[in-house]
């Protein structure tokens, strides 16, 4: 019944979004629902053609993750630089280090907030450990002759993946899903408006829950009892927003959707 429900909506908002026209970010809508969608941040920077992927914990990749990331390496045509727990101190900054809750955050939110930290402070791409379909070149260069794009991704194809949220930004989200770009393989400019405003919502939010997580530490996705963080509350519930925010800087491109074996 679920998927039912699911497919008719995916059906019905195209028509509806045709009658009410296009979609207008308007700040005043969204007043005390989203107090970190402020950016003081003028413009973007270039984009490095440097591809990032985390593995946050301190085990050897699995079999599986290691056939990936042979896969996608030979298929990207660009510099992958698969970021460990041994050698992250590498490339955290003296001006903006980790944020101190980053230690007790489970396995996935660790890699949540490294994207946002990597897309502001370095730009170019980030990928899951999943092979892509097609190289992301001829992609990244689309980007790069683009100075009013500041995010690319596969645009969102249904509303089931679309962040949960209540109220008018909710129901934002639902109703123009197809303006919401993935992040699980994109392309970045780095110090754009987006990135920093990503990067400050997540940590404002780890500001809020320090305390919490020190108490209660998340494990590998999340587990421990107590621990404060919801699964999507550092990545999706972020990031969908703020998609909805800077449409008309993001550029939906399918060169950057991955194979739908899991993990191959």
């Amino acid at each position: 019944m679920e998927s039912m429900r699911i497919s008719t909506i995916d059906k019905v908002h195209p028509l509806l979004r045709r009658l009410r026209g296009p979609f207008e970010y308007r700040s005043d809508r969204y007043q005390g629902v989203f107090p970190g969608l402020v950016s003081s941040e003028p413009t973007a920077g270039d984009l490095s053609k440097k591809v990032f992927s985390f593995w946050t914990g301190d085990n050897a990749l699995t079999p599986n993750r290691e056939r990936s990331l042979a896969r996608l390496r030979e298929v990207l045509g660009l510099r992958h630089v698969l970021v460990t727990a041994y050698d992250l101190d590498e490339w955290v900054l003296e001006a903006h280090p980790l944020h101190p809750a980053y230690e007790y955050l489970s396995l996935v939110h660790r890699s949540d907030y490294l994207r946002a930290y990597f897309a502001h402070h370095y730009g170019g791409g980030y990928v899951d450990l999943k092979a892509p379909t097609m190289p992301w070149v001829t992609a990244f260069e689309r980007i790069a002759r683009d100075d009013e794009a500041w995010f690319a991704s596969d645009r969102l194809h249904s509303v089931a993946w679309v962040a949960q949220l209540g109220g008018s930004l909710g129901r934002d989200l639902r109703r123009h899903y197809h303006l919401v770009a993935a992040n699980t393989a994109f392309a970045a400019r780095p110090h754009s408006p987006f990135t920093a405003e990503w990067l400050h919502e997540v940590e404002a939010r780890l500001d809020q829950g320090l305390e919490a997580v020190r108490r209660s530490p998340g494990g590998i996705r999340g587990e421990g009892p107590g621990y404060p963080f919801a699964w999507n509350e550092l990545l999706n519930d972020i990031h969908h927003p703020l998609c909805l925010k800077y449409h008309a800087h993001i550029r939906y491109d399918d060169a950057y959707l991955l194979s739908r074996e899991e993990y191959l």
